[in-house]
């Protein structure tokens, strides 16, 4: 589960900011169900990302999976560009992008951070603190200054492409404090948008206590279905055409020729109300509330099937949702039946009073000079000690006492239509 993770120079973000799911000192409200203690720590389990559209809620969450792709992927030669994406509103440009991230694997701890420009890795750092104990130590360091490594990786780094990481060598050469931060961002680093599923989550539907588990969390949550299930369907052939030019860029490629798709089952009623059968349909040709909620269902049976302490990210969430079916989901993300982590951007104000502690949310906004910057409500200081315990969040968010609210001129927009002429006809 993520502690923190830390971003610089990327996008709207020009300067640092860190985005914590470190529990704040001394707060005690919902402990037992909003958080969870991991080696001495307490993390938040659900982390609810607002702001105005384009504050840079949606960017804090690219460049975490950026990261992501950045570890598990290597450069295939020492020609390749990284993806260096540096604020673009100033005349200093040219400094290097900076992620770090700490994050808890089987109750130990990890500090992993790297930074880069479009040619090179900067620098690059793993810090370890195992169980128990109370200071991180440098495992490697390398940086343009001095490189700090074990005598097991020294050759490796020597290896190691001026566009790679030397994580990604280490792990390749079995390292274990690699292997194990490889795993965490390949395993228990779950981003779900455009609601994509692998097929291990496709194949897992048709296990009985997954399918009950999701028909009855469907039904709940007042969603007429009756069953899923999950299919082959066959793959239309792809033209020769198509097929010759693959394989004169990649060898003899082997196309699938079928692929799981995901079915609802709903009943089927005649003109007086009588059940008459029973009807498939594709998931994707269902709402966008329906797949949305199938999805996070979904995504919470996959994390507690194969074991908990995953941390998934969701970019609104609650879009296609009703508000009340969101209310209910942030009150699942926030109970002790869900030993999992869940960060999500939102747009929807009435989460903002869904029994959430002040460390929960975090308000984005963009200045004039285009730059983002985020804080907790924690980091307000009448929210943890001088505020009225009446009023609640939504009504001082709304009334600009956290700021990062959009600033709407709605006579000024009509204006704004108005100068334009209407072209007369002929």
């Amino acid at each position: 589960m993520i502690v923190d993770f830390t971003v610089k120079n990327f996008r709207s973000f020009k300067d640092r900011e860190t985005l914590s799911a470190e529990a704040g000192e001394r707060l005690r409200k919902y402990n037992v169900s909003n958080t969870m203690l991991i080696s001495k720590t307490r993390i938040l389990k659900n982390l609810l990302l607002f702001g105005p559209n384009g504050s840079g809620k949606s960017n804090m969450l690219i460049a975490l999976k950026l990261m992501k792709q950045m570890i598990l992927n290597d450069p295939v030669n020492v020609t390749q560009k990284l993806p260096y994406q540096p604020f673009a509103f100033s005349n200093d440009q040219g400094k290097p992008t900076l992620f770090q991230i700490d994050f808890f694997y089987e109750d130990t701890e990890y500090q992993y951070r790297f930074s880069y420009n479009a040619e090179k890795i900067l620098s690059e750092s793993l810090k370890i603190r195992p169980p128990r104990h109370s200071k991180f130590k440098v495992y490697f360091e390398r940086s343009k200054s001095k490189d700090f490594v074990p005598q097991s990786l020294r050759q490796i780094l020597k290896q190691t492409k001026q566009n790679s990481l030397l994580l990604y060598n280490a792990q390749k050469n079995n390292d274990q404090p690699a292997i194990n931060v490889m795993k965490w961002f390949s395993e228990n680093l779950i981003f779900f948008d455009d609601f994509q599923v692998n097929e291990n989550m496709l194949e897992m539907v048709n296990q009985p206590d997954i399918k009950n588990a999701i028909i009855e969390f469907l039904q709940f949550a007042d969603f007429n279905i009756e069953d899923v299930t999950v299919e082959k369907i066959a793959v239309p052939p792809m033209p020769q055409e198509f097929k010759k030019i693959l394989n004169q860029i990649g060898g003899n490629v082997q196309l699938p020729t079928t692929q799981s798709r995901l079915f609802t089952i709903h009943k089927v009623y005649d003109a007086n109300g009588k059940v008459v059968g029973k009807r498939q349909w594709d998931l994707n040709s269902e709402s966008l509330g329906t797949q949305k909620i199938f999805l996070i269902a979904l995504a919470l049976l996959y994390a507690r099937k194969y074991g908990d302490n995953k941390t998934l990210i969701f970019d609104e969430f609650d879009d296609s949702l009703h508000v009340e079916l969101s209310k209910n989901l942030v009150r699942i993300f926030n109970s002790t039946e869900n030993m999992n982590q869940i960060i999500s951007t939102t747009h929807e104000l009435q989460l903002l009073d869904q029994n959430l502690r002040v460390d929960q949310i975090y308000l984005f906004e963009k200045d004039f000079e285009g730059i983002s910057t985020l804080d907790s409500i924690f980091d307000f200081d009448d929210s943890r000690n001088k505020g009225r315990t009446d009023i609640g969040y939504m009504k001082r968010y709304i009334k600009g006492k956290y700021g990062a609210y959009p600033q709407i001129e709605l006579e000024e927009m009509r204006e704004a239509l108005k100068g334009v002429k209407k072209e007369k006809k002929e």
